[in-house]
């Protein structure tokens, strides 16, 4: 036999390289279009807090993400609460190891919290120090 029928026996091209079509039932995509198999050609597409995911050449492909995923409900207040992060105890800065804040988010008792050089907040003595 002649190496061009050999190959072409095999599945393999003038090259030697595999021409086969592999089915879907084995493992096969069924797919001709490589570009849906490319990481350059996946769109992500930002629009406010919405997140789409496309990838090129597939017309029906666009995936929104979930609101539950995009921890749209979670807030964080003024005084320092972190609500919406599940059904635990809530965060406050005053429960951080070494806060200089009370659980209100005031600066606690006997803290003194230095901004600078030239800012102080002391607590003890109830003033605010500004220097010049």
């Amino acid at each position: 036999m002649k190496a061009g029928a050999v190959r072409a026996n095999a599945g393999l091209n003038s090259d030697g390289d595999v021409n086969r079509t592999v089915p879907v039932g084995v493992g096969g995509t069924g797919q001709t279009a490589t570009n849906k198999f490319l990481n350059s050609d996946i769109g992500i597409a930002m629009d406010g807090t919405n997140v789409t995911i496309t990838k090129a050449g597939d017309t029906n492909s666009a995936v929104a993400i979930p609101s539950t995923l995009k921890n749209s409900s979670v807030t964080l207040s003024a005084s320092g609460v972190l609500s919406g992060g599940g059904s635990s105890a809530q965060i406050n800065v005053g429960s951080i190891a070494n806060s200089p804040f009370d659980t209100s988010g005031n600066v606690d008792t006997g803290e003194t919290i230095t901004v600078g050089s030239k800012f102080t907040i002391d607590r003890n003595n109830e003033r605010i120090l500004i220097e010049d």
